[in-house]
């Protein structure tokens, strides 16, 4: 059941990767600045999809072996 969950954890926490940095992109597109706030969530982001995939990634390796 814990496996399960990290996966819907790395699959959403993917889904608002990516739209936090097209959010990003139109934000700067349209005002020339950027939100450090924004930033800071996509950094915060990156790192537990960064943890979910070591955790994800060691799983699939055992169950492959």
């Amino acid at each position: 059941m814990g496996n399960y969950i990290k996966l819907v954890l790395l699959n959403l926490f993917s889904v608002t990767f990516i739209g936090l940095i097209i959010l990003i992109i139109m934000q700067y597109i349209e005002e020339k600045s950027l939100n450090i706030s924004l930033i800071s969530i996509v950094v915060i982001t990156a790192c537990l999809i960064f943890y979910l995939i070591k955790e994800v990634w060691s799983i699939y390796k055992q169950i492959r072996d």
